[in-house]
């Protein structure tokens, strides 16, 4: 999308009002759709789009820019067209725009309207990108931002729908679903793997609240979220995850795949998988070696793949599973976690 300057001029009376997007073209169709339902709230445009009727105003790009200099171009072309910074009265005569510097308008001033549009139009691009990286690139507060996306704050600058309407049609476009559900979501806290921990813990009865929110670095009350389902409903505890899994037609499939994928575990559920299908084919071979039916050669060729899988696959799942286990520990502090895996053997002892 075209990024740059642009002017929505009177073709009557040569007036002009002045700004500047990251999306010019839907820019334009914003300021169309707002004037035409009388909601516009610069009343000086407004009160003339009323007057003079839609067919005389056009929009114009008066430049394309690089993202990081819009601002600054903004204010060129207030000054050197309707002269902003002049100590007179020939910005209002020439112009509709009511601030003559850029981002002093707004409840917020370090926001212009064009800079909110922005905002909006950035989360709906991308539904992963975190509040707190686009509060970051514009000096604000990530729960500002939040309020921008769900039309609490400024809510007169829209992409042209309503905050629900934006949601239906992310949905229905892919946009939205499971990218914004567990740690795909933008105000995430947790990962998946640290819930299925605490979900695990709190089902084995050996843990409280406070103990699990000092495990985790969380507040007593996000625990408790957790534990009654109120957050992270898409995450099993670990129990759960594997019961379902063994039964699903993706395990007995893998569980017949000569060639599966035995690589480093990249989170704890697939993991957790990966050691349940080695369990049971292990299990399997070593069955089938039992087999009395088998010659010396067929034996042999059994007990090379158990060997294998004892040899070089269980060891990188223990690893992998073990680290995983200390990454999912917000403080990552060694001494929480041997107390933790000692208050484990010893409640299963």
């Amino acid at each position: 999308m075209k990024v740059g300057i642009y002017q929505l001029r009177n073709i009557v009376n040569n007036k002009l009002y002045i700004g500047s997007s990251k999306h010019l073209s839907i820019r334009k169709k914003e300021h169309f759709s707002a004037l035409s339902n009388n909601k516009n709230r610069n009343s000086h445009l407004q009160n003339a789009w009323n007057k003079y009727g839609e067919e005389s105003f056009v929009f114009q790009v008066l430049e394309e820019c690089e993202k990081d200099q819009l601002l600054k171009r903004e204010q060129y072309y207030l000054d050197a067209i309707l002269f902003a910074s002049e100590d007179d009265n020939q910005f209002h005569i020439l112009g509709y725009n009511i601030c003559r510097f850029v981002s002093s308008c707004g409840t917020d001033p370090k926001l212009s309207d064009d800079e909110v549009h922005d905002i909006l139009m950035s989360l709906v691009d991308d539904p992963t990108l975190s509040y707190q990286k686009i509060a970051d690139d514009y000096g604000v507060t990530a729960t500002l931002v939040g309020m921008i996306f769900h039309g609490k704050h400024r809510s007169y600058v829209t992409l042209g729908v309503t905050y629900q309407e934006r949601l239906a049609s992310m949905r229905q476009n892919g946009r939205l679903g499971g990218w914004l559900r567990g740690n795909a979501h933008r105000c995430a806290k947790l990962t998946e793997d640290q819930v299925m921990l605490i979900k695990t813990m709190i089902r084995s009865g050996h843990y409280n609240r406070n103990e699990l929110a000092q495990y985790f670095d969380l507040a007593p009350n996000t625990v408790k979220k957790i534990e009654n389902g109120q957050s992270w409903k898409i995450v099993k505890d670990i129990d759960q995850l594997l019961y379902d899994y063994i039964r699903s037609p993706k395990a007995q499939a893998e569980i017949q795949d000569e060639n599966l994928d035995w690589t480093c575990p990249v989170s704890l559920t697939y993991a957790m998988e990966r050691s349940l299908i080695l369990h049971v084919k292990l299990f399997q071979l070593e069955d089938a070696v039992r087999n009395p039916n088998l010659n010396n050669e067929e034996i042999g060729k059994l007990k090379k793949k158990i060997d294998m899988l004892n040899g070089q696959v269980r060891p990188r799942l223990i690893n992998g599973i073990s680290d995983l286990y200390k990454q999912a520990f917000c403080k990552g502090d060694p001494k929480i976690i041997d107390e933790t895996s000692t208050k484990d053997y010893k409640a299963r002892k």
